[in-house]
């Protein structure tokens, strides 16, 4: 299974979901998306109603493997929706995309996957799960590694602007 709609709130017909981007573990460019930056997932799935339809209010849940996340935080990961044609790197205008309220579960332990749910009220698009990369704002004027009896390494650092 790769997405389930449950819970909409508009006859949406016949809606097929596929996998327009497969891989393991995050895909080595970022964006950012309203001044933060993210890493994302190399899955992308891309869902399509039979009619359009750019006003439905849905749930939209994605399936993943832990192959697929391997070298990310599965449970910090944010289920994002972004227009067609919009590349997934770079800048990523807030009118372009939205990114979802997700429930994150980890059925690991009885079914082997995740899931992602996020409700969606702005038509139907690629989806991708997100990453933020939080990174601190610290000068380091001093930054030194030494060796401890060829067995451990002493750091030492001094700190500005934290």
């Amino acid at each position: 299974m790769v997405t389930r709609i449950r819970g909409n709130n508009q006859a949406l017909g016949c809606v097929t979901a596929r996998i327009a981007q497969a891989g393991n573990g995050p895909h080595p460019t970022t964006f950012v998306y309203n001044g933060n930056t993210y890493r994302r997932a190399q899955k992308v799935v891309k869902v399509t109603p039979s009619a359009a339809n750019t006003t439905a209010n849905y749930p939209i849940t994605l399936y993943t493997t832990v192959p697929e996340l391997s070298g990310m935080l599965a449970s910090g990961l944010k289920l994002m929706k972004v227009r067609d044609g919009v590349p997934l790197s770079g800048n990523i205008a807030p009118a372009d995309a939205e990114l979802g309220a997700t429930t994150f579960t980890d059925a690991i332990g009885t079914k082997d996957y995740f899931d992602y749910t996020s409700t969606f009220t702005t038509g139907f698009s690629q989806f991708i799960l997100a990453e933020p990369i939080n990174v601190l704002p610290v000068t380091l004027p001093i930054f030194q590694a030494v060796p401890v009896n060829n067995k451990f390494i002493k750091l030492a650092c001094l700190t500005e602007h934290e």
